[in-house]
């Protein structure tokens, strides 16, 4: 009378969705790509300081959101971001390492740095010879730098983007290396520098050559010579603090790497060369 009822034997299957298998590169790429087009009005909004930091950061904030990938990920392609932006990218990590005293980027996968005195191969390197190149290019619109081939190789300092350290970099174009690559070359000085009392305890002299240092750069010329990383700089520094403050001191020198800790009457000078857009020069004779 009444038929058999059907019995539905099909399997039903909840729908997940999974995040998308996103890097922290490729989480990267997105944030640059759109800041780089679409809101490179923010870009430019923070280099004229009209908006902070940390405002900058809240708009990023808001991109990762729309991004379907891991947490990790996108807290690492947001470390990567930010060091892009505000500090030197993937070479971040050694300007911060004490340990490291200079930097030099020979190729996109080729960065020597010297550690405790030692030069040796560092761990990081450039995703492609493009992004080395961009990287480069970054580095000198950052610092005021033309790097046309009238301009082949430029000496700076960056006084203001690292806490503890001022960088000095020597940019060399391909136009004048061999195998067609960018150099970089970076050197650190700290900004808590060592003072005479710091070198004396760290064995770097004794106090009976400090005594005399000390006198005779108070009272005539004094010549400071070495090779590379002999720690010229180190003790020039250290020197110039025992100058007495009722004296005036003018300090010339060719790129910013001497700074002051005490001395009230201190100022400080850099030469300036000529480029392709001006034939005002100012070296160090003048």
């Amino acid at each position: 009378m009444f038929g058999k009822r059907k019995e539905n034997h099909e399997v039903r299957q909840d729908v997940v969705t999974e995040k998308e298998n996103l890097s922290k590169d490729d989480i990267f790429k997105k944030l640059v790509e759109e800041y780089a087009s679409s809101r490179m009005d923010l870009i430019i909004r923070l280099r004229q300081k009209r908006i902070t930091d940390a405002e900058f950061m809240a708009y990023v904030d808001e991109s990762l959101k729309k991004i379907d990938a891991d947490t990790e990920a996108r807290d690492q392609a947001r470390l990567m971001f930010y060091q892009y932006v505000f500090r030197y990218f993937r070479l971040t990590s050694l300007i911060e390492d004490p340990e490291i005293s200079d930097i030099h980027c020979i190729a996109y996968n080729k960065i020597r740095i010297k550690k405790k005195g030692k030069r040796q191969e560092a761990d990081v390197r450039f995703a492609s010879n493009q992004e080395y190149r961009e990287f480069i290019d970054r580095v000198a619109t950052q610092n005021g730098v033309n790097i046309s081939n009238l301009n082949a190789i430029q000496r700076f300092a960056d006084d203001e983007t690292d806490d503890n350290y001022i960088l000095r970099f020597t940019l060399i174009t391909p136009i004048v290396t061999t195998y067609g690559n960018p150099y970089l070359i970076i050197r650190k000085f700290p900004k808590n520098f060592p003072e005479i009392s710091d070198l004396v305890r760290e064995k770097f002299m004794s106090q009976q050559l400090a005594d005399t240092l000390v006198e005779r750069f108070r009272t005539g010329s004094t010549l400071i010579c070495g090779g590379n990383s002999d720690g010229k700089s180190t003790l020039l520094n250290a020197l110039k603090e025992t100058l007495p403050e009722d004296m005036a001191v003018m300090v010339a020198q060719q790129a910013d790497e001497l700074t002051t800790k005490h001395h009230p009457d201190m100022i400080f000078l850099h030469s300036l060369s000529e480029s392709a857009e001006s034939a005002v020069k100012y070296d160090l004779e003048q």
